[in-house]
C-alpha cells in the first residue's frame, strides 16, 4: 500500500493516542524518507509567494524542493549552537511565515546541535 504497513501505521497512531494525540491510522503516512516528506510538506503548504523560515545554512534539497514550489525563504544565520536569537526575533516580527523549518539536532549542513537553552 502507498500509504505504509497497515500495522506499522496502526501502531504509529497508538502512540500518538498514547501521548493525548487523537491520532486514527488513517491519518499516519508512512513514507520513504527526508526528500519525500519535504516535497509532500511543499506541495502541501507552499504557493507561490509563501513564506518559509529557515536557517542558514539549511538543508539543500529542503531549499529546492520550498523554492521548486514558489516560496520566499526567510534566511536566519546561524551560531555555533543553533540560530541567531535575536534574528529569529527580528525576523518573526516584521513577517509571518507559514511555517519555519529547523534542524534542531545534528543540522545539515553545518553539523550544529542547538544548545538547551535554545531549543
Amino acid at each position: 500500500m502507498s500509504e505504509g504497513e497497515p500495522a506499522l501505521r496502526e501502531a504509529i497512531a497508538a502512540q500518538a493516542r498514547a501521548l493525548g494525540v487523537p491520532c486514527e491510522a488513517s491519518q499516519v503516512l508512512i513514507v520513504s524518507g527526508s526528500q519525500q516528506t519535504l516535497d509532500l510538506a511543499s506541495k502541501l503548504f507552499i504557493d507561490a509567494g509563501t513564506e518559509v523560515l529557515v536557517e542558514a545554512p539549511t538543508y539543500l534539497a529542503a531549499l529546492q524542493s520550498f523554492q521548486l514550489f514558489g516560496a520566499q525563504c526567510l534566511a536566519v544565520p546561524q551560531e555555533a549552537d543553533g540560530p541567531d536569537l535575536a534574528a529569529l526575533r527580528a525576523t518573526l516580527e516584521q513577517r509571518a511565515p507559514a511555517f519555519a523549518y529547523l534542524i534542531p539536532t545534528f543540522q545539515n549542513p553545518s553539523a550544529v546541535r542547538y544548545s538547551e537553552a535554545k531549543r
